[in-house]
């Protein structure tokens, strides 16, 4: 920019920087800019009919083009914007899905390296600084960062004020390592705000007799923030032999059973639950349960993959107790030789969400489980099969039970009878949305959706038949509706589908067009197997996308695409809706 035209601004000296003008100020600058703009045209007709050194003319277009944009910069409406207004847009600008972290790339962190003034109404604003997550590090990790990650749990603390705080530990390089000396002191740093602790995460690592040593000096301190927290993740990591009470005896130490304003509860353990829990007989705080997980099927602090499971009946037993129940999430199994406890059928009559893994679909006290579960608001469900051999009679069983209530559907699987899918389509009249993953025998128990599944062992089940029962045709005389899953809207499937471009193409046209269709399809997301290609369907496609579709086609490569690693953000639990509609886009 030309130095005198610059200097000739009323406001050259606050170019560039984070000046905020006033009402009169803008008026001014206004005015500059119009005189600017007068030029920039003179200059432009000087161009058209070649008056002058094109060279020269060109050079100052480009001088009061500048100007132009730096003086437009200081009446971004972003400058003048009340205080109290920019802190909800600050606020809006917080992870919706998990805690904050020390990344300077997001919020909070990164509003605070824009300007003095966003800087100020950051450090201003106790909501803004209401949850985090702080990751596990030891002197291992260097002395200087060991330091600087406590001095800044103690600022963040600070700066939250009297707000309540939704906190997040993470864990070691191993859930088999020891974290308690380390969580013992981060405890300690955040204790002046431990009565505001609201959410809490945290995976205890370590003997059986240091859980209880750490449970107890959190009770002589006075500092015990289990007793009132409304969010609970636990997952509890013995690094030694337990005994059959020892699970007991860690949660009455914990004094969760004294907390009456505890709403969700997630408790996962290293070995299965094989026997009900004395501290899971009261009343509380299972009475005021709105969300429990118990062995949940995916869990951020599962680094080893053990499998972590809990029986039937004792699951049973304790869904006795949890009336207002909306969500579940439990690994379940049956031993065969295991004694059934005569539970009966258990009424959850406000339960929205199931999310349930089995290893086998084919275990008959499954059946039975399935049978005494009362939930006659169940509408979502998410159903993990870990492998099948012979007849998938649980399915069957699930269908019959839930069919005719589900709208949303997630079920991953393993191998099964040619066929049998399609069949379980046509049971699901009122189903909107749908994700399948064929698992091909993997580990599903851990299984994270987002990575490819590169096997393609076995028959392929993901392939054009599957598509064909979707497609609205018609109804035959003996017919009621058209297809399977005739108002399915949001359709997902993984694990190396096998769909041809034309089938694919057909399912989405006879959505889009077809008289007997209730609806086109609003998203379609299919990650498919390898030598599969559909080359130009998304051209094909574009009618349907300008109208709405959200169409996400993923290939198969063989090219591991490796997350950057985060210190900051190393074993960040997620939290997800399990209610919602319809898969973000991929980044």
């Amino acid at each position: 920019m030309d130095v005198n035209l610059a200097t000739r601004s009323p406001f050259g000296a606050a170019l560039n920087t984070n000046y905020v003008p006033s009402e009169c100020d803008c008026q001014i600058i206004e005015g500059y800019l119009a005189d600017l703009q007068s030029q920039v045209s003179k200059l432009e007709n000087q161009l058209l009919v070649h008056q002058g050194s094109e060279e020269e003319i060109r050079q100052q277009l480009e001088e009061r083009s500048l100007s132009i944009d730096a003086h437009c910069a200081l009446l971004t409406l972003a400058r003048r914007l009340p205080d109290e207004l920019l802190r909800e847009i600050f606020l809006h600008s917080l992870p919706s899905n998990h805690n904050a972290t020390f990344c300077p790339e997001d919020s909070p962190i990164l509003l605070t390296r824009v300007s003095q003034r966003w800087r100020a109404v950051a450090l201003s604003t106790p909501r803004l600084w209401s949850t985090l997550h702080i990751p596990i590090l030891s002197e291992l990790d260097g002395f200087a960062l060991f330091t600087q990650r406590n001095v800044m749990v103690k600022e963040w603390m600070a700066r939250s004020g009297s707000t309540p705080i939704s906190l997040s530990f993470g864990t070691g390089w191993s859930s088999f390592f020891p974290n308690l000396p380390y969580l013992s002191r981060l405890f300690a740093i955040a204790s002046p705000t431990y009565s505001m602790w609201e959410d809490i995460a945290v995976s205890l690592s370590g003997h059986e007799s240091e859980l209880l040593k750490f449970m107890e000096l959190l009770e002589i301190e006075g500092r015990n923030p289990f007793r009132r927290a409304r969010k609970l993740e636990i997952n509890i990591d013995m690094t030694s032999a337990f005994r059959n009470n020892s699970i007991d005896l860690i949660l009455d130490s914990m004094h969760i059973e004294d907390n009456p304003r505890l709403k969700a509860l997630s408790l996962s353990t290293s070995f299965t639950l094989l026997h009900p829990l004395q501290s899971m007989k009261g009343s509380l705080p299972w009475s005021n349960l709105e969300s429990l997980k118990l062995q949940p099927s995916k869990s951020v602090y599962n680094k080893n993959d053990v499998f972590k499971l809990i029986m039937c009946d004792v699951l049973l037993d304790v869904l006795a107790h949890c009336p207002k129940l909306k969500l579940l999430d439990a690994s379940c199994a049956q031993l065969r030789e295991w004694p059934s406890q005569g539970q009966e059928a258990v009424a959850l009559p406000e339960l929205k969400h199931a999310s349930l893994s089995f290893p086998n679909l084919q275990d008959l006290r499954i059946i039975d489980f399935l049978m005494k579960c009362d939930w006659p608001a169940l509408s979502s469900l998410d159903f993990r099969v870990r492998m099948s051999e012979g007849p998938v009679h649980t399915l069957s069983a699930l269908v019959y039970k839930l069919g005719s209530k589900l709208t949303s559907l997630r079920f991953i699987f393993p191998d099964m009878p040619k066929g049998y899918l399609s069949g379980l389509l046509r049971e699901l009249p009122n189903l909107l949305q749908l994700c399948l993953h064929h698992s091909n025998s993997r580990n599903i128990f851990e299984l994270d959706s987002s990575e490819d599944d590169d096997s393609d062992d076995g028959e392929m089940l993901l392939d054009d038949d599957l598509l064909a029962v979707l497609i609205p045709k018609e109804p035959e005389v003996d017919q009621e509706l058209p297809c399977a899953c005739p108002l399915l809207q949001y359709l997902r499937v993984e694990g190396g589908a096998s769909f041809s471009r034309d089938g694919v193409l057909d399912l989405l046209q006879s959505r889009f067009r077809s008289p007997f269709s209730l609806g086109p399809l609003k998203q379609l997301y299919i990650s498919f197997g390898k030598d599969t290609v559909c080359h130009g369907l998304e051209e094909q496609c574009a009618e349907m996308i300008a109208a709405g579709l959200d169409l996400q086609l993923v290939y198969h490569t063989s090219d591991r695409v490796r997350q950057k690693y985060s210190r900051c953000k190393a074993s960040l639990p997620i939290d997800e809706d399990p209610l919602a509609l319809g898969w973000a886009r991929s980044q």
